[in-house]
């Protein structure tokens, strides 16, 4: 009974780890843009937790800058790797 559950358990594993294989960063600009959303994303939580307060024309401008380059992030298909 426990073999079917490890075997379930470990292709499981192996489709999550190729998913994310698929959108790890292969160059500087995967990495460049992971870094600015991360960056955007810390932004925010500091705005949220109000530690840091923003003008909400930055935090407007910083929803339109992280939805610009996370569709560039994301944009690729199975061919351009």
């Amino acid at each position: 009974m426990v073999a079917p559950v490890v075997k379930w358990g470990s292709e499981m594993i192996t489709k999550v780890l190729a998913g994310i294989q698929r959108f790890a960063p292969q160059n500087f600009n995967d990495t460049l843009c992971l870094l600015v959303l991360g960056f955007i994303f810390v932004l925010w939580l500091l705005d949220g937790l109000a530690v840091l307060t923003l003008n909400p024309e930055v935090l407007g401008a910083s929803i339109a800058f992280f939805t610009i380059v996370g569709q560039f992030y994301f944009r690729k298909s199975q061919t351009e790797k």
